[in-house]
């Protein structure tokens, strides 16, 4: 983030940032895929605006759970389990078999195959799978990399399909100009929208915003201790302590 002198001086942020990304990860609650980007968008409103004009940091793909009940004994086992389920239609064995080739579990990787499955959830309206595809394009996973056609994916999914993972991703590309131009007012409306949907890294960040008045908005001690509490999971100042 910038000011008007290109330094934000925010000592209150600095603790209480680094106070939720402690309890957030104590917690477990930052989701798998935008846990390192959380922290980094974080530890980049502590510090001048040296990365205006690079490229985001690639997503990584939605997490995916295996709807194998049971607990199949290997890797080959499970794989096989959601390969079935998603032949016959179910939309998270789908993404979760995509992820199965992407991580080469219980399977030879293929990056291909990954994609292809990705694309399945989509078309039959997965916002993860959406998501997931503009993952693909962004890291040149089964296809040469395209940063602009992955901002339309993490787009539809963020504006069409309100995942709140896409909108967080969102202000992270409009942040730092990765596949569009840069747009800071344009980042923070996607910032907030993936807070209020109680996005653990959105909310970390707005909670800041909040706190100090940045990025033109408010001041509100009391929304800023809100978004806190959200992306510590927690219900009371005093899991914060």
């Amino acid at each position: 983030m910038r000011t008007t002198g290109g330094y934000l001086r925010l000592p209150r942020a600095l603790f209480f940032v680094f106070a939720v990304l402690f309890f957030v990860s104590q917690a477990g609650l930052v989701h798998a895929a935008a846990g390192s980007g959380a922290s980094k968008r974080a530890r980049d409103v502590l510090k001048p605006d040296a990365s205006a004009g690079q490229p985001a940091a690639p997503a990584q793909p939605a997490q995916t759970v295996s709807p194998v009940q049971g607990g199949p004994a290997t890797p080959e086992q499970a794989f096989a389990g959601v390969q079935s389920q998603a032949q016959a239609g179910n939309l998270q064995a789908m993404l979760t078999l995509g992820g199965f080739y992407a991580e080469g579990y219980g399977v030879q990787r293929n990056f291909s195959r990954a994609r292809e499955w990705y694309e399945k959830a989509a078309e039959a309206g997965m916002a993860e799978g959406v998501y997931n595809v503009g993952v693909c394009w962004e890291t040149g996973m089964g296809s040469a990399a395209d940063p602009a056609e992955a901002v339309g994916y993490f787009r539809r999914a963020a504006d069409e399909m309100n995942l709140p993972q896409a909108m967080f991703k969102m202000s992270a590309v409009l942040d730092e100009g990765a596949g569009v131009p840069r747009d800071e007012a344009g980042a923070t409306k996607y910032l907030i929208r993936a807070a209020e949907a109680r996005h653990p890294g959105a909310a970390a960040i707005a909670g800041v915003i909040y706190l100090d008045g940045l990025r033109g908005q408010p001041k509100d001690s009391i929304k800023g201790m809100n978004m806190l509490k959200i992306a510590a999971g927690a219900g009371s100042v005093e899991a914060m302590k």
